[in-house]
């Protein structure tokens, strides 16, 4: 064995077993390979462009030589975690770095070639530069999470990841917005402390904020100052103060004061916006779905008129800045804050929402549902807001509005379903008639993705009975030539109205799968059938051993989400929760209960409460207590909106 580079511990990895390995790649004189299980080193050329080009925009971006002096990737069989940085020889889940593209999704690939840029970003930021202490990890995770979408949108611009991002940011605010929420970072003296802070809050809010504050100092000025930290510190280790400090140094921006107001605390702002004679004055107050809150921050806004760009860094004492018409709060949508404009602005805002970037028309709509979520907006708000979508391309910006329909959707009296599924039809429906079912000559990846998401959307949550038959027919005809978004989304809509037939052949198709996408896929649909004996056979296949660690939780967290059937997997979760505590990984365990909050049935969502209160996942409290509470926005959720939904369809 070569002798290492000084590094910490945790990132030593000896791999042996059943590997093939590719020729190495040379990248500016690093050799990259991949190893897999036997049969699949056809799965490879993607990662390999991928991880070549991860290599060299890092080296730049660093402005540092790759400190490993080679590269392994390595795809383990099953593996609880997604991905691990070990230095020069990182190991992945099959789905996160094998991949066929003819047969692939652009999301799927989206996460391969985002995973790969991730574990390499650490190669500099974590292996080379480690932090002090496990409450540091947030940093760690947080840059090469925000790191993996620099790379990534340099290596493939059409995907616009950083559009893509926004979901992302959405999610953790979604957990952020609770009473039990937690700080970025906590005081750790435990190994189960330390698993605690693998979550949303320090991988998508870290990120989050870091992005925030790059767009604050400017690009150029944020990269320098990662360099700055990363040649200072080289081959040691650090805390936070230490980048802070760095950043300061290039910018003499007091990177270290505001940052300390996101790290330290938990929870995020809304910034209220009012027009005034004296221009456009500026407030903050904390953002809650249950309980009100009163910490501040110092927020970075950027703002934008017909007078120019304007940045702000917006304290408790509110701000008053100069603006000219065509008002944008948040200018670019990167800050991790919500905006209520007054009612003026507001509307102005949606007359020309056409306009505005796609990252801030996705922004307009999350948070115009997260307000119906909190109580301070209704669907007679969010519908109309949407309505205005038709004619729209980014499936980012779709997935805010859908997203926010399949809510509705979870707690619309039964009475008014159907109309809600015909406003769903009426919006999306132009959309899919213009697009078919057929890729046409030249047209891009994004078309083809869009396409997908509304056939889904028609189908799903329209309930479209015509799209539903072509989709079988689609699904049942097995073509090699298929379209992915299209063959992805036929399988979707078949499982959705699936029977246990379906569900077994599901299965089949799963265990026989070429590539790791299609076995997860599989996987999913036969999960995703709303017969009622579904719950029972997955749990139980579960609790046997006969699904792969690695997909235990996320195949109980469908289940429980399921809109038909998840109140009868709860019931048989129940009976085997200690036969299946026994067999997931500790370290994911907690995340079957990713989509609990779905299950709002008030009679369901109170079992729920009294058994979760005395029957705790080991380690997992804090989350348990979030996903409660998530819960209880929901209960709240269908209470107000039920029957009010059907008032806001009906014609005034």
């Amino acid at each position: 064995f070569a002798e290492t580079m000084k590094m910490s511990t945790y990132l030593v990895a000896f791999i042996v077993g059943a590997f093939e390995i590719t020729e190495p790649v040379d990248v500016d004189g690093v050799p990259l390979r991949i190893a897999t299980p036997p049969g699949k080193l056809h799965l490879t050329d993607f990662a390999i462009d991928a991880g070549a080009h991860a290599l060299r925009y890092f080296d730049r971006y660093y402005d540092v030589p790759y400190p490993g002096g080679k590269l392994d990737m390595v795809a383990i069989p099953d593996f609880a975690w997604g991905a691990m940085e070990n230095l020069g020889c990182i190991t992945y889940r099959e789905t996160a770095l094998l991949v066929d593209t003819d047969t692939a999704t652009r999301t799927e690939m989206m996460r391969v070639a985002s995973v790969i840029a991730h574990e390499i970003a650490h190669m500099w930021f974590g292996d080379l530069v480690t932090m002090k202490w496990w409450n540091g990890i947030w940093l760690n995770e947080a840059f090469a999470s925000f790191a993996e979408i620099k790379a990534t949108d340099a290596y493939r611009p059409d995907w616009k990841m950083w559009l893509d991002f926004s979901t992302e940011r959405a999610r953790s605010q979604e957990t952020d917005a609770l009473h039990t929420t937690r700080p970025i970072e906590i005081p750790v003296a435990s190994p189960e402390e330390a698993d605690a802070m693998f979550d949303v809050l320090t991988y998508e809010k870290g990120s989050s904020v870091l992005r925030m504050m790059e767009q604050y100092l400017g690009e150029e000025t944020f990269r320098a100052g990662v360099s700055h930290y990363l040649k200072t510190h080289a081959f040691g280790n650090t805390d936070n103060e230490d980048l802070w400090r760095s950043l300061e140094a290039v910018s003499d921006v007091p990177v270290g004061e505001i940052m300390d107001t996101w790290i330290f605390q938990g929870g995020f702002p809304v910034v209220e916006a009012v027009s005034s004679d004296a221009g456009l004055e500026l407030s903050q107050r904390q953002f809650n779905y249950l309980d009100e809150g009163s910490t501040e921050w110092k927020v970075p806004v950027l703002y934008r008129s017909t007078d120019g760009d304007g940045k702000v860094l917006l304290d408790g004492e509110g701000a008053t800045v100069p603006v000219g018409d065509d008002v944008v709060v948040n200018s670019g949508g990167e800050g991790f804050f919500r905006v209520e404009y007054d009612d003026t602005l507001m509307q102005s805002v949606i007359d020309r929402i056409e306009d505005l970037d796609p990252i801030e028309r996705f922004g307009i709509i999350n948070d115009t549902f997260a307000n119906v979520l909190a109580g301070h907006k209704t669907s007679a708000d969010f519908l109309p807001l949407v309505r205005n979508l038709r004619g729209e391309r980014e499936g980012d910006v779709w997935t805010a509005a859908l997203s926010g329909l399949g809510e509705l959707d979870r707690v619309v009296s039964s009475d008014d379903r159907g109309a809600l599924q015909a406003f769903t039809r009426d919006l999306v429906g132009p959309e899919v008639e213009a697009l078919g079912w057929t890729v046409t000559d030249g047209e891009d990846e994004q078309t083809r993705a869009l396409r997908g998401q509304l056939l889904k959307a028609f189908g799903m949550l329209g309930n479209d009975r015509n799209t539903i038959e072509q989709a079988r027919t689609v699904h049942m005809a097995a073509d090699d030539g298929l379209d992915a978004e299209v063959a992805d989304a036929a399988l979707a809509i078949t499982a959705a109205n699936g029977d246990m037939a379906d569900f077994e052949r599901f299965l089949a198709m799963s265990e026989s799968a070429p590539t790791p996408q299609l076995t997860v896929k599989y996987l999913r649909a036969a999960v995703m059938v709303p017969d009622p004996g579904v719950p029972q056979r997955v749990v139980d296949m579960v609790a046997d051993r006969e699904i792969r660690n690695q997909d235990s939780f996320w195949v109980l967290a469908v289940l429980l989400g399921a809109r038909d059937t998840g109140a009868i997997a709860w019931q048989a979760v129940k009976e085997r929760w200690d036969d299946l505590l026994a067999v997931l990984p500790p370290s994911n365990a907690y995340r079957m209960m990713d989509l609990l909050y779905l299950r709002s049935e008030p009679d369901v969502a109170a079992d729920i409460t009294s058994f979760l209160e005395e029957h705790a996942i080991p380690g997992a409290e804090m989350k348990t207590a979030q996903r409660l509470e998530q819960l209880r926005v929901r209960v709240g959720l269908r209470e107000r909106e039920g029957t009010a939904i059907g008032d806001a369809l009906r014609p005034a």
